[in-house]
């Protein structure tokens, strides 16, 4: 039954671990990598902002979309701080899956079950299929989750330029042959516009859409 608690791990398909899209491998590899740099400004000071700005809202709603071999899925989220976070989305197989954070509890539906976690970051590595990194991208940033996180670091650097994406100007971020990661970033708002990514031989595309920012969100979204 969907409202029923299972103790039983969630099993993924060999499909679906192909597919998922890893944060690690992803954004969350952005802690690792040391960030180049332009003239005007870093890939650092890009990053900072960017995550500047996911803190500072109160409430944030997107839908977003998620594309690999020309096959589309889809992720919806919903936040309200201080650590409220309700994501639906559907995986490249057609499942559903679903997370709800509220404060240090989280709960994950998939594979027709909904299974209680240890956190937040672990509810984040359990989202499932290609549409999975769209939700876990932003959702990292608002929660400041380790899984999925967006920090300077090391020994990779990123190539900083500019570009414009669906009317946006936007700055991108783009990894070496290793790191097969591009981000695009709005210079106006620092909100997550694109990003794409290598993964296991899977070239996953993501758009965000929209971001809805400090609206009204009732409490039951945030409940099952």
């Amino acid at each position: 039954m969907r409202g029923e608690h299972s103790q039983k791990p969630i099993k993924v398909s060999l499909w679906a671990e192909l597919l998922m899209p890893n944060p690690i491998a992803i954004l969350a590899v952005l802690p690792s990598i040391a960030l180049g740099h332009t003239d005007r400004i870093s890939a650092a000071q890009i990053l900072a902002k960017c995550q500047k700005a996911y803190d500072s809202v109160t409430t944030f709603q997107q839908d977003a979309r998620a594309t690999t071999r020309g096959t589309p899925t889809t992720a919806q989220f919903w936040f309200s701080r201080p650590g409220k976070l309700h994501v639906i989305g559907v995986s490249l197989p057609g499942s559903k899956y679903e997370l709800i954070v509220n404060g240090g509890s989280a709960e994950v539906f998939n594979a027709g079950q909904w299974q209680k976690v240890d956190s937040p970051d672990i509810g984040l590595a359990n989202l499932m299929g290609v549409s999975g990194s769209a939700a876990t991208n932003v959702s990292a940033l608002l929660l400041h989750t380790k899984w999925g996180g967006l920090s300077p670091a090391s020994v990779a650097k990123y190539k900083v330029s500019e570009e414009k994406v669906r009317g946006y100007d936007c700055y991108k971020l783009e990894g070496n042959e290793q790191l097969k990661t591009t981000v695009w970033i709005d210079k106006k708002t620092f909100f997550l516009v694109r990003t794409n990514a290598t993964v296991m031989k899977f070239v996953i595309d993501v758009e965000y859409g929209k971001a809805k920012i400090n609206k009204p969100i009732p409490n039951s979204r945030f409940a099952k």
